[in-house]
C-alpha cells in the first residue's frame, strides 16, 4: 500500500506551472514506524475545509480535528525551523533552505539520481543541483 503525491503549482521560482513532481510512500509492514501510518494519522486530524496540507495547529482540538481551516505561512514554517533548532540545542539555527541542501547533498552522496532529488526538492534542472 502506498500514498500518491502529485504536485502541479506555481512557486517563487516556477511561475509558468512547470513545477511538477511525483512520488510515492510506501507503508512498511508490521512496524509502528511506518511513514504511510503515520501520515494517515495526520490526514484524519486534519481539517478537511482546508486544501492545503501545511495547516495551523488549533489551540485546542475539536470533534477530533487539530488543525483550523487556514494555511500554514511561509514565515511561520520559517519560524518554527528556529524554534525547533533552539529547543534540541542544535549548533546552529536551522531554515527551510538549509534542509533542503542538506537533503540534496545527502541523496547525491548516496547517488540517488538527480531526477529523483529534483523531484523532492522541486529544482528544475539537474545543474541547479550542483550548486549545493
Amino acid at each position: 500500500m502506498y500514498v500518491e503525491k502529485i504536485r502541479d503549482e506555481q512557486t517563487k521560482n516556477h511561475q509558468d506551472g512547470s513545477c511538477k513532481a511525483e512520488g510515492r510512500m510506501y507503508e512498511i509492514r508490521y512496524s509502528d514506524r511506518s511513514p504511510l501510518k503515520s501520515f494517515v494519522k495526520l490526514i484524519r486530524r486534519m481539517n478537511p475545509q482546508c486544501l492545503f496540507l501545511f495547516q495551523q495547529l488549533r489551540a485546542v482540538p475539536k470533534d477530533n480535528i487539530h488543525f483550523n481551516n487556514v494555511v500554514l505561512s511561509h514565515n511561520k514554517m520559517d519560524n518554527m525551523m528556529s524554534v525547533i533548532s533552539e529547543a534540541a540545542s542544535l549548533s546552529r539555527r536551522f531554515t527551510n533552505h538549509s534542509l533542503r541542501a542538506t537533503t540534496v547533498r545527502i541523496l547525491d552522496e548516496a547517488r540517488v539520481p538527480s531526477r529523483h532529488i529534483m523531484s523532492v526538492t522541486g529544482h528544475k534542472s539537474e545543474s541547479s543541483l550542483k550548486t549545493y
